[in-house]
């Protein structure tokens, strides 16, 4: 009896913790992803990965270059974490993620035409 009363208890426990929602956050870091101006005149593309750490209560803990196709955008992936932080957390644990983030220029119409 005192087995069973333990199984259901976790899972009720289970049921209360949501899950991360890591495509919402990476969603919010791409969307404050900024294009360093040297890019933008370079007409420079790249991706950057960046493992991120929050904290129970989504406060941004720890981040880290994992990949960059080019260093000039390094500091831009990072801002990028920071302005999405705090994000929330359910999870009731300190929780890691890869973040991948891409930068693109857009053309200009000089550019489409051939």
């Amino acid at each position: 009896m005192v087995a069973a009363l333990a199984v259901v208890t976790v899972q009720v426990l289970a049921l209360v913790m949501a899950a991360f929602d890591t495509e919402g956050f990476r969603a919010r870091v791409q969307d404050n992803a900024q294009m360093p101006s040297m890019a933008l005149k370079r007409k420079l593309q790249g991706d950057v990965t960046v493992q991120v750490t929050l904290d129970t209560n989504g406060s941004l803990i720890g981040q880290s270059i994992i990949y960059s196709t080019n260093e000039i955008f390094n500091d831009a992936a990072m801002s990028a974490v920071v302005a999405a932080t705090p994000y929330k957390n359910p999870t009731g644990e300190d929780i890691n993620i890869k973040v991948p983030v891409e930068f693109r220029g857009h053309e200009s119409s000089d550019d489409e035409e051939e």
